[in-house]
Order: C-alpha cells, then structure tokens, then sequence
C-alpha cells in the first residue's frame, strides 16, 4: 500500500460532537481539495468515500438582505 499525504487546515474547532473541526483537506500530489464541516467528513475524504454531505471549496458571496 503506497502512502499518502495531505495537508489538513482547521479553521474552527468545537466541542460538539460530530463538529469537532471545519477546515480544508488537500491531498497532495493530486491538487484535490475539498472543504470539511465535520470529522466525520475529513475522514471520508482521506478513506476515499463519500462523505455525508459533500463540502465547497470555492468561496461565495453573501448577499445583502434589505429589511
């Protein structure tokens, strides 16, 4: 079995079980990125399974709500 690597960014992290942390994992070599809103989804990512609910890389913008 060849190793692997990648690069794990967390940019949050909570005490609620399941949320643990939301970050970015990057499997290096590949490029492939995906956004993480859960452990649960880090580690489908680095198993290589689908994980619950797929994660968004690219960034969007809020709109304004007028009142």
């Amino acid at each position: 079995m060849a190793a692997e690597t990648y690069v794990i960014s967390i940019y949050r992290r909570g005490g609620e079980r399941g949320k643990e942390a939301t970050g970015l994992v990057e499997r290096t070599g590949s490029g492939e990125r995906k956004a993480f809103a859960s452990s649960q989804e880090l580690w489908a990512f680095v198993c290589g399974k689908p994980g619950p609910a797929p994660g968004k890389v690219a960034r969007t913008r809020r709109s304004r709500q007028e009142s």
